[in-house]
């Protein structure tokens, strides 16, 4: 079965198909294009992951509720190990993001006197 676009004299090297897709005009692309995101997907997923986190969180707290002793520059105590390894855990992701967030920053402030 032959269409008019198998033997166009014009172009007889383009298949078929590639000789559709030089018919189509720009304005035909844009309607093509797929709907856009919105702002809000990515903000529900961290919520969704930071539920999860949470409820994590909360049942290593219960099933590590048992006493320990810290001792930190000459200061000494007896805390939950749950307690211990959370303070532990915030003090470290402290400590990279921080830094992480500064160095954003100045990469923004360069951007910005480059324009």
């Amino acid at each position: 079965m032959s269409t008019p676009y198998d033997n166009d004299p014009q172009r007889p090297d383009l298949g078929r198909a590639e000789q559709r897709a030089g018919d189509v005009r720009e304005g035909d692309l844009r309607q093509d294009r797929a709907v856009e995101r919105g702002g809000h997907g990515g903000f529900i997923a961290g919520l969704v992951i930071a539920a999860i986190l949470l409820i994590l969180m909360v049942i290593f707290m219960s099933q590590n509720s048992a006493s320990t002793t810290v001792s930190f520059f000459g200061w000494e105590g007896t805390v939950s190990l749950a307690v211990a390894l959370l303070v532990a855990f915030v003090a470290g992701v402290l400590l990279v993001a921080i830094p992480g967030y500064l160095r954003v920053l100045q990469l923004k402030h360069r951007v910005r006197k480059l324009r």
